[in-house]
């Protein structure tokens, strides 16, 4: 990969929404006992590190704008 020219990941609720869903497919493959196990763990360990990194992502979204709301509310009353 070039340099500055990193993928862009998709994040927002429907990222989310998106890894939950794989998640239940790949539990659902398993409760079936789908043969390639090794393959379906190692799916439901990147779904669920990529579901960890956008919660992160929304979270820490969240805490700006909460604190941009509090410096402007701040603001208004010098």
């Amino acid at each position: 990969m070039t340099p500055g020219h990193e993928p862009v990941l998709p994040s927002g609720p429907e990222a989310i929404a998106r890894a939950h869903r794989e998640i239940a497919a790949i539990e659902a493959e398993i409760r079936v006992g789908n043969p390639d196990l090794h393959g379906l763990v190692r799916g439901l360990v990147d779904w669920a590190c990529e579901l960890r990194r956008l919660e992160k992502e929304q979270a820490e979204q969240s805490d700006l704008a909460a604190t941009a709301a509090a410096g402007s509310a701040d603001a208004t009353r010098l």
